[in-house]
């Protein structure tokens, strides 16, 4: 707000020195010194104009920033029907997908049943909130952080998930078809039930995750950790890439990639 106030009194004062040069300039050219006052009137009264279009165009700016800012802290409210009403009101702005979400704090948030499909979520702290049953269809959540979180039952079809920290998070019966996971941080988080056919799952820690009767047919695990995680009755289909990069069969011993006293037990390298 001070950088506006030194912006407005600096674009008058450019306005007035504007107004006051062209006058003295045409009098001087014309030696019409007498209508001088004349033209000076005539230059400041179009620079007032001018000032005030401006005006009109910076207050409005910053209303609309104001408006934005207000709608985002409704966005983190643990009211439910205040963060439905949020996120109507900021898709109709076109700040849902724009960016502006991008980094939001919503800590906390009661996001249950929502509609964030295709938001821009990205590295956005959602950690703790509840997205029971939301829609965050091909919605970007890279880098987020969902600690914690409760997505159980929501809709990740084609979500950008990647890098993001779901560390003991609730993604029961989660459909998340197609979703990208790779290199997210899923630590103890619970995946029963969950819908992950053709997820990618690249070097993405699974340890000690839940996936019991999780389906993970033609899912890419290449490079995942998962050691002690739990894989009961999972679905895995012959185009299922294991983590080691070979594909899953009748004969695949899955205790080899979660049980770490298994003789052949295979675990990805630790970064260098």
């Amino acid at each position: 707000m001070e950088g506006t106030a030194r912006l407005r009194v600096g674009v008058l004062l450019i306005l007035i020195v504007v107004g006051l040069v062209s006058s003295l300039g045409t009098a001087w050219r014309t030696g019409d010194w007498e209508g001088l006052f004349l033209n000076l009137g005539t230059e400041m009264l179009g620079a007032v104009a001018t000032y005030v279009l401006l005006e009109l165009f910076i207050g409005g700016r910053e209303r609309r920033e104001a408006n934005k800012a207000a709608l985002i802290a409704q966005l983190g409210s643990r009211v439910n029907d205040v963060t439905v009403a949020a996120a109507e009101e900021l898709r109709r702005h076109g700040w849902l997908c724009d960016g502006s979400l991008q980094k939001a704090i919503l800590h906390g948030a009661n996001l249950e049943g929502i509609n964030l499909s295709e938001a821009n979520l990205k590295k956005a702290d959602l950690s703790d909130a509840n997205l029971e049953e939301a829609n965050l269809t091909e919605a970007n959540l890279q880098g987020a952080d969902l600690f914690t979180a409760n997505l159980q039952g929501a809709i990740l079809w084609g979500t950008n998930l990647e890098g993001a920290h779901l560390t003991q998070s609730n993604l029961r019966g989660a459909i998340m078809w197609g979703a990208n996971l790779e290199g997210a941080h899923l630590y103890k988080a619970d995946l029963q039930w969950a819908i992950l056919e053709g997820a990618t799952l690249r070097e993405t820690n699974l340890e000690e995750a839940i996936l019991r009767e999780a389906n993970l047919q033609g899912a890419d695990l290449i490079g995942a950790n998962l050691k002690g995680a739990f894989l009961d009755e999972a679905g895995l289909s012959e185009n299922t890439t294991l983590s080691d990069g070979t594909k899953w069969t009748l004969d695949t011993d899955m205790a080899r990639f979660t049980d770490p006293d298994h003789p052949d037990f295979w675990h990805p390298e630790e970064p260098s």
